[in-house]
Parts: C-alpha cells; structure tokens; sequence
C-alpha cells in the first residue's frame, strides 16, 4: 500500500467545457417563440448526456414546458423502438444529448421513417455535430461576446504560461469553449 506522502501529485491542464444545461434558457426561448408547450428530451445513458439530458429537462419543466423523456438508450445502440416511443408520443419537438455517432443513426433513422420532413424539429444540444441530411435539425452555439473577449484570451495566455508554464498563443484560444470561464 502507498501513502499519499509518497504520491506525487501533477497538476492537469485542461480546457473548461460549458455543460449543456448552458444553453437551456436559449432553447427555451426557442421554443416559447415557437410556441412549442412540449417536448421530448433524448439522452443516451453516457453519463455526460445523461446529467445534461435530465437537467435541460427540468428547466424546460421549469419554464412550463411539458416534457416526455424516453428511457436514455446505450451508446452506439440507438434503436427504431425509441423511435416508435416518440412517435407514438405525438410530441414532434425532440431534444438531442448524444455523441456524434448515436446522432447519426438516430438521424438516418428518423428519416427512413419520416420523422424529419414538416412538423418535426430535432434539436441537437452540441454543435460540433454535424447531421448529413439537415432538414429539420437544428442546433445551438453559445454567443461569441467580442467586448473584452480579445482581452480575456490574453489574459488566459499569460496565466498558463506563470502558473503551468504552458505556452499559447491568444489567437489559438478555443472562443466556444472560453466562453463559460469568460461568463
């Protein structure tokens, strides 16, 4: 057995992602402007977007949103029978929190049985997806604030190379993933 007096301990450098709950007010006003009253909230079981899955939901419960949420599905086994849930529902507005290559079945799916043409709108909590047949997918970006975000890039710079000697250079700042820690 070891102590932790013999453990030595490393300091990590990552970058901060903002969680999706983040954009949970922008979807709702989304879907107040639409006049959309309910919605289904789709998870897989990762615990990543299973968390985020559950908490966009009860904002959305919050913001008098009635909300159907299908059992959370296993990664990378996205099924027809969630499909034929939803549509069994009669709730056409569905909220998406899954990796890239659940969202892509689910898509090919969701097409093969008309579930993307009129009257359906699949929103997608991460936009680094990307859907190869977009009709009826949209998906949310967190706003870019310019004023003081030039600033706070170089501000960020210079910390990481006092604090962890880490050298970057401000204009390689991932801006969609600072925007949380600058907020």
């Amino acid at each position: 057995m070891i102590s932790v007096d013999e453990c030595e301990f490393r300091l990590q450098f990552s970058r901060t992602v903002a969680p999706e709950t983040s954009k949970g007010a922008v979807m709702l006003a989304f879907m107040r402007h639409n006049r959309w009253k309910r919605a289904i909230v789709l998870t897989s079981t990762d615990s990543v977007w299973f968390e985020s899955g559950r908490g966009l939901a009860n904002q959305f419960e919050e913001g008098q949103i009635e909300v159907f949420k299908p059992a959370a599905f296993e990664p990378r086994k996205f099924n027809d029978l969630t499909l034929q849930q939803i549509k069994q529902s009669g709730i056409r507005i569905v909220v998406v929190a899954a990796y890239d290559d659940d969202v892509q079945v689910m898509a090919m799916q969701a097409s093969q049985e008309g579930m993307t043409s009129t009257g359906w709108a699949w929103l997608l909590t991460d936009d680094k997806v990307t859907v190869k047949a977009m009709q009826g997918w949209i998906w949310f970006r967190p706003s870019l604030p310019s004023a003081g975000m030039d600033a706070f890039t170089q501000s960020v710079s210079e910390y990481t190379q006092s604090r962890f000697g880490i050298d970057t250079d401000a204009d390689s700042v991932d801006l969609t993933y600072s925007v949380a820690l600058f907020d």
